[in-house]
């Protein structure tokens, strides 16, 4: 059989010169992401491993493989959760997050960017240290 599944949506920011990018991040255990923030819409799925994910300003969409109801919870300024194989997070500009890999594993994410051609992937913030 053939399934087809939509793991985030959005209607992304419109951004000047646009690039549609579809890319992959692999964390090692113990690393950790900056404090950063995105310049256009990104749509992440973890497919590897468990990412601790802190949110500092805004709110990210989170859809759970698991949960029954297929509705998205809203991670808001504060908020850390850990995000296993198959959740989504939708990230929409000027949220500041961090992820880090606090298992034994390599963690893997695929991610959908909608960015102004050659915008850096992050930019990284000073922010509060991780609740």
């Amino acid at each position: 059989t053939i399934t087809s599944e939509v793991f985030g949506r959005t209607a992304p920011v419109t951004v000047e010169n646009p690039e549609l990018a579809l890319g992959r991040v692999t964390v090692m255990p113990g690393a950790v992401l900056p404090v950063h923030y995105h310049p256009g819409s990104q749509i992440g799925v973890v497919v590897q491993g468990e990412l601790t994910y802190t949110v500092f300003t805004g709110e990210i969409e989170w859809r759970q493989s698991d949960d029954p109801t297929g509705q998205p919870r809203m991670i808001g300024a504060g908020e850390t959760v850990v995000v296993r194989p198959g959740d989504a997070l939708v990230e929409t500009p000027g949220s500041i997050h961090q992820g880090r890999n606090n298992g034994a594993v390599p963690l893997v994410i695929y991610l959908s960017t909608l960015f102004p051609i050659d915008a850096p992937r992050a930019i990284v913030v000073e922010a509060t240290p991780v609740p």
